[in-house]
């Protein structure tokens, strides 16, 4: 089956969500999808500090 074992890493900022008053980053979620199933096996959300990447919230994945 064409994508077997295959885990799909995606990650989104979401509009709107920087906070500027206390300068917090905006918030980004990170999803793992499995497609061979079509099933999102887990989701993550994070705030990224200075130099981060969606990667950072991966890594538990």
């Amino acid at each position: 089956m064409a994508g077997e074992g295959v885990i799909a890493i995606d990650g989104k900022t979401l509009c709107g969500s920087f906070d500027t008053a206390p300068k917090r980053s905006p918030l980004t979620v990170v999803t793992a999808f499995a497609v061979a199933t079509h099933a999102v096996i887990g989701q993550q959300g994070f705030r990224a500090g200075e130099g981060d990447s969606k990667i950072v919230a991966a890594e538990p994945f």
